[in-house]
């Protein structure tokens, strides 16, 4: 079979899911994003909405995104269902299994596993896979999947499908921003969908801490290899002095990246509660530069090839040498 052949028939067995009447439970990645959470609330809200026994999960125990405080999220629950061996589980925008429930083994747990994902480096771990790297989102494929299985989107489920779409091409600023993702978007705002509304929820509701924390890592970011790297940190004490939120780090490592001649911006910060390392990496780069998912990727972790990450158990300048010989190896001088 074909590659294109094995994605429809893929694609034809989601489809068949979405329509079908199995119990699911849907589940996006831990500490999620906008595309994760809008993911997956867009799919949840009308299965749920056409009367679908569908609950949602994400595991963990990180609190979501501030800024993201207005999606519907009080359903989403922070553990598997007692049932779980009942249900299909759909899982939305996780590179690899280990993404899903850290420390818990969701392959027993579940009759089998349905992978939706536009990470083109995905582990295809499902029992069914559908992988589109070339999706802008995995927003934009749910929407598409819905729309195939007949199933009308609601109001709500629009708004998250659109803040998985604008936040996951950079507010329609990145390479992956492509004639599909302005036609869903077009459509979203036919259906209701008020663009201005959105930026200033996803965007200008910023606490204080955010910026100073910020501010912070500009301060300290240092330039490597001539420029071509750039790279900053925080520690705990950083976001203790400013009262920011983990999630408050978001947007050091796109601040890099607009900097003249940067290749690969990189941000390393430690979480209030480790998982995997010490620090996590936040890696940045533009449509020229340096393939960030190829970086993470030989440390364990995965992502895009503009937007990145991994988890490191080494100290900052070995985790800077890394990135230095990582930039060297792609872009030789």
């Amino acid at each position: 079979m074909s590659a294109t052949d094995a994605t429809a028939a893929s694609r034809a067995a989601v489809v068949a899911l979405l329509s079908g009447d199995e119990p699911l439970c849907v589940m996006a990645h831990e500490s999620p994003d906008g595309d994760a959470l809008g993911s997956l609330l867009g799919c949840v809200l009308p299965l749920q909405a056409i009367g679908r026994d569908v609950v949602c999960v994400i595991a963990g125990d990180a609190p979501f995104p501030g800024e993201l405080s207005f999606l519907p999220t009080a359903q989403i629950s922070r553990s598997l269902p007692a049932d779980a061996a009942a249900r299909v589980l759909l899982t939305l925008d996780c590179g690899s299994e280990q993404r899903i429930a850290t420390g818990i083994d969701v392959r027993s747990r579940f009759a089998r596993i349905v992978n939706v994902d536009h990470h083109h480096d995905n582990t295809c771990f499902g029992d069914v896979n559908l992988v589109l790297g070339n999706a802008s989102s995995t927003a934009e494929i749910v929407a598409g999947l819905l729309a195939e299985a007949g199933i009308e989107l609601t109001p709500d489920a629009c708004e998250a499908l659109y803040v998985g779409l604008v936040t996951d091409t950079g507010r329609f600023q990145y390479a992956n921003t492509t004639p599909q993702a302005l036609r869903l978007a077009a459509s979203l705002v036919e259906r209701g969908i008020e663009p201005a509304r959105l930026f200033a929820l996803l965007y200008e509701r910023l606490p204080l801490g955010r910026q100073l924390l910020l501010g912070i890592a500009l301060s300290r970011a240092r330039s490597e290899l001539d420029g071509r790297l750039l790279v900053t940190w925080l520690e705990r004490a950083d976001f203790d002095r400013t009262g920011a939120a983990d999630s408050a780090a978001d947007g050091a490592a796109d601040a890099l990246r607009a900097v003249d001649g940067a290749q690969l911006a990189a941000l390393i910060r430690e979480p209030a509660s480790p998982r995997g390392g010490r620090y996590k990496i936040s890696l940045r780069s533009r449509a020229d530069g340096v393939d960030s998912s190829a970086v993470a990727r030989v440390a364990g972790g995965g992502g895009h090839r503009g937007a990145a990450g991994f988890s490191s158990d080494g100290t900052i300048d070995e985790i800077i040498a890394f990135l230095a010989a990582q930039v060297v190896a792609q872009t030789p001088a």
